[in-house]
């Protein structure tokens, strides 16, 4: 049988529609936040942290390193103490940087606002809280505000 041309379009047509609709999840992250960021990064203005990041769809995890200009590590013990761990939401992805910091002979686990606010296939713009202070039971304490500084990671190519 043979097809009229113009059918043949209209058929062509409404196969492009039949793609599926976004999910209601989908549609509250910001735009470009839906890719897959595992693989490396490195901070924009200082190629010395790298941060090498696995993403399950719905969790995103960066575990900074401290790198020599080469990009070979630089072997500082401290940096394994951190990770960056941040769920896909409304307003990007959001969550917390833990560290551990070591204030009057005792170690402190901390935990630190991080959101990532824009997302491209090979830039991530994160926004994480920086200025701290902590009692000697490793008790946060007031500083009167949140001091929040932004990030930005480019997408190491191999």
């Amino acid at each position: 049988m043979q097809w009229p041309v113009g059918l043949l379009w209209l058929a062509v047509g409404c196969a492009h529609l039949t793609r599926r609709a976004p999910t209601r999840a989908e549609t509250l992250v910001p735009p470009g936040c839906w890719g897959n960021f595992s693989g490396s990064w490195e901070h924009e203005n200082n190629v010395g942290f790298r941060y090498e990041a696995t993403d399950d769809g719905s969790v995103l995890k960066l575990t900074p390193h401290l790198v020599n200009a080469d990009g070979t590590p630089n072997g500082d013990p401290g940096a394994s103490d951190m990770l960056i761990t941040m769920n896909r939401q409304a307003q990007g992805f959001v969550g917390g940087f833990q560290m551990i910091e070591d204030t009057q002979g005792k170690s402190c686990a901390l935990l630190f606002q991080a959101t990532i606010t824009a997302c491209a296939p090979d830039r991530l713009t994160m926004q994480v809280e920086q200025s701290y202070a902590v009692d000697p039971q490793c008790q946060r304490i007031d500083m009167g505000g949140m001091d929040v500084a932004e990030h930005v990671l480019i997408r190491v190519k191999r």
